[in-house]
């Protein structure tokens, strides 16, 4: 295991009240480490060159988060020597004003700041990548800098083989500790008899026409919509967004939560009869292995979603999947028909299984297995 380490995350949304596998891993980190996460930068710093107004703070026991500013406005838009050079200044200067000379290990989630690694002191390199990234980044340097590259889909290795020979598939983690802490909701709302609900962030990947023709076409069961649709620590809303979430509002089975602690989360899932995961389809080619799923798997009860490739082979007995967007109100009705089937007591152990094979201290245990012994 890693332990007694000082480590260095680099996250591109910042720690707050919603968290993903970034903050998770932080988390887990934390029971043996001393946790600096980087939260990405507040804006830049006026009329000095020298002075990031770093801030340190105790969010957890052993995780401090480190807030600064840009040396100069729109960084990311320069040269790449010209970042270069400002990244090595920056990431010198935060390393002093925390007082930490030397880093165990640097763990960046973040291919847009700070790509070559070595800019940081530090013993060991992990870059962690869990998204598609399309917007301009330098993915080669941060892969090339870096001893370990881990993915969390299959998908994502072959732009980065060409540049590190040590990458693993780490998929994503189960968060055990909490989910073992999870007490049923009974006033969820809603009068129908069956809970069909979908945890995640609200942006535009998601399919909302898809929502009112699920909502419509299962009048008998209340639809729970759980997680942040306005400006949040992981993303920013926009106005159309908002409006229609509004305009579902207004259907009588649909029900958006709003935001709530990640670690409360669970306690929605163990509550509901369905998991959903409705993503448009024009976003195949982004969402490849949506983070929520592990919740979901441990909860036991049935998912039913829109394609993705991470569990498009899976069986039956994990998920169910459909093909195309527009056959989800007709299976959400036939699931919904034999609901004591679907959440039978063995696929509910099934289920919740692999979700403990895949939790964060076994992700842990391998990625340190691989970092210190093979790369």
């Amino acid at each position: 295991m890693i332990n007694g380490k000082k480590i260095l995350i680099i996250s591109p949304e910042a720690w707050g009240n919603n968290h993903v596998s970034k903050h998770h891993y932080a988390k887990y980190l934390s029971k043996e480490n001393e946790v600096y996460f980087l939260n990405p930068p507040t804006g830049f710093k006026r009329f000095s060159f020298k002075n990031l107004d770093v801030q340190l703070s105790i969010v957890e026991e052993n995780i401090k988060t480190i807030s600064y500013k840009n040396l100069i406005p729109k960084l990311n838009n320069s040269p790449k020597y010209i970042q270069e050079k400002i990244y090595k200044k920056m990431a010198e200067t935060i390393q002093d004003e925390i007082r930490v000379d030397h880093f165990d290990i640097v763990w960046s989630f973040d291919p847009y700041r700070y790509f070559n690694q070595r800019v940081w002191k530090a013993k060991k390199y992990i870059y962690h990548t869990v998204d598609v990234h399309f917007r301009k980044c330098f993915e080669a340097d941060i892969a090339y800098t870096s001893d370990l590259v881990l993915l969390s889909s299959e998908l994502l290795r072959e732009n980065l083989r060409p540049f590190n020979s040590n990458i693993i598939y780490s998929g994503h983690g189960a968060d055990i500790d909490a989910f073992e802490k999870s007490e049923m909701i009974n006033d969820l709302p809603g009068s129908n008899g069956i809970k069909a609900g979908l945890v995640g962030n609200f942006n535009n990947n998601v399919d909302y026409d898809l929502i009112e023709k699920i909502a419509l076409h299962n009048k008998g069961i209340d639809f729970i919509f759980i997680g942040p649709y306005k400006d949040n620590n992981l993303g920013n809303d926009t106005k159309s967004v908002a409006e229609k979430v509004d305009h579902l509002k207004m259907l009588k089975n649909v029900y958006f939560i709003g935001s709530v602690p990640s670690s409360k989360i669970i306690n929605y899932l163990q509550s509901l009869d369905i998991n959903m995961v409705l993503y448009r389809e024009d976003k195949r080619h982004i969402i490849i292995n949506p983070h929520k799923m592990m919740g979901y798997f441990y909860s036991g009860k049935i998912t039913v979603s829109t394609w993705f490739n991470e569990y498009s082979n899976s069986s039956p007995e994990l998920m169910l999947m459909a093909e195309n967007n527009n056959q989800l109100p007709q299976l959400i009705e036939e699931i919904a028909q034999n609901i004591s089937v679907h959440n039978s007591s063995e696929n509910i152990e099934f289920r919740r299984e692999f979700a403990l094979r895949n939790s964060y201290d076994n992700k842990l245990e391998s990625i340190a297995e691989f970092l210190y012994n093979k790369a």
